[in-house]
């Protein structure tokens, strides 16, 4: 049998206790227009029970995030230092030789 469309719009009820500091920070949080608690708390849940991502993938991103970032550093150390080159040149060229001690 098919699952029906809105079987992932089902919801249940529940009544949960909060702490006072909690249920005024909901509370503040929802205040805003098209911010319900029961939305927040879904999410909030959500990314509490979601699983964490596995501690391989986390050392395999971080050495490669790191050596994208050492080759972005080593690209724009090496336009500065041609800048300052060119820079050098320029003085070299326009400076007249009795101007140089």
């Amino acid at each position: 049998m098919e699952p029906s469309s809105n079987e992932g719009l089902r919801t249940k009820k529940i009544i949960v206790q909060l702490s006072e500091s909690i249920f005024e920070r909901l509370k503040a949080a929802t205040e805003r227009a098209g911010a319900g608690k029961s939305m927040v708390v879904d999410t909030a849940l959500q990314r509490f029970l979601a699983p964490a991502p596995a501690a391989e993938g986390l050392i395999r991103e971080t050495p490669d995030r790191f050596s994208g970032q050492m080759a972005r550093l080593e690209r724009e150390v090496a336009i500065v230092a041609e800048t300052v080159a060119l820079h050098a040149r320029y003085h070299l060229t326009v400076t007249a030789a009795s101007d140089i001690p």
